[in-house]
């Protein structure tokens, strides 16, 4: 006689509670090594995990990861409720995140393959996007103290919110996208890292905004591409090296929007050399400077009249 043993590898909440307590399992099992997982009931991680297969957390329920403790998925984690991260969230497939991700101050969530946001993020620590990133469809928040890091291709940024800071920091070049629904872009505090960055041109005539401007580690040049990029009052630039500024073909311009007398100090020219300028507005009121540099030959001056 033969006898057939199908095993399974699925696993699935049975009941709300500490991911560590049988009890919490149906089968009373805790998923091992390579288990596919689903959470139907709210569960907190409170014992870093196995290395997992996948992970689906259902709608309405909560996946909570501890402080301290990790959470490691080698495929997919498809998140339809909730996941809220003290601890570390590692994702090495794609995060389907069409819930809420929460990242707290102490908390990361590294998303190594793609991250496909049709829900919300809200970091207040860091969310590491290593894969590509597609937002359309969904709600990028970066509160005060969180950073969001974008190291590959980026699709869309999706309806954006930075009170922190999002890092553009791929190796290769990057093309930081517009907002096709409106005409305006606001990016907030930015820091480039890697390679060159380019402000991508669909659609055409985007307004891209920032509060801040890094230019960090490698030589990321920033290229406006034609269209429009605008620093908000009080904004700062660091960094910029003849190796690394505001570039875009032989004529560079920027715009400064300002309302009090603090002086802004723009890094603009060609592409490795780099022209400083300096504005020094003289009023309180609300006003639009454009700041220009074009390249090009001296007039020579005659000394007779």
């Amino acid at each position: 006689a033969t006898i057939t043993v199908n095993v399974s590898n699925t696993y699935a909440s049975g009941t709300t509670g500490n991911w560590s307590n049988t009890s919490t399992w149906g089968g009373g099992v805790v998923p091992p090594s390579t288990g596919d997982v689903t959470i139907s009931h709210d569960i907190t991680v409170d014992a870093s995990t196995n290395t997992l297969n996948s992970i689906t957390v259902d709608v309405g329920n909560t996946l909570t990861v501890n402080e301290s403790q990790t959470i490691t998925v080698s495929n997919a984690s498809t998140i339809n409720g909730s996941v809220t991260v003290t601890g570390t969230y590692t994702a090495g497939g794609a995060s389907n995140i069409n819930g809420t991700v929460t990242v707290s101050s102490n908390g990361t969530y590294t998303a190594g393959g793609e991250s496909d946001v049709n829900g919300i993020i809200s970091v207040t620590g860091n969310y590491d996007a290593n894969g590509t990133f597609d937002g359309t469809g969904g709600t990028i928040t970066i509160n005060s103290g969180g950073n969001v890091y974008m190291s590959s291709t980026i699709t869309s940024l999706g309806t954006l919110s930075n009170s922190g800071t999002i890092h553009f920091d791929g190796s290769s070049p990057q093309t930081i996208p517009g907002n096709s629904s409106k005409g305006t872009q606001p990016l907030g505090n930015v820091t480039v890292d890697g390679s060159n960055k380019t402000l991508s041109n669909s659609p055409a005539g985007t307004t891209y905004t920032m509060t801040g401007l890094t230019f960090g580690g490698g030589s990321p040049d920033l290229d406006v591409n034609s269209q429009v990029l605008e620093f908000q009052n009080g904004a700062t630039i660091s960094g910029a090296t003849n190796d690394k500024h505001i570039i875009d073909g032989a004529n560079v311009t920027v715009k400064y929007n300002s309302s009090s007398t603090k002086a802004f100090k723009l890094p603009i020219g060609p592409d490795g050399a780099l022209r400083g300028f300096e504005v020094k507005p003289s009023l309180n009121t609300t006003t639009d400077y454009t700041l220009e540099y074009k390249s090009g030959t001296p007039v020579a001056l005659s000394s007779s009249y």
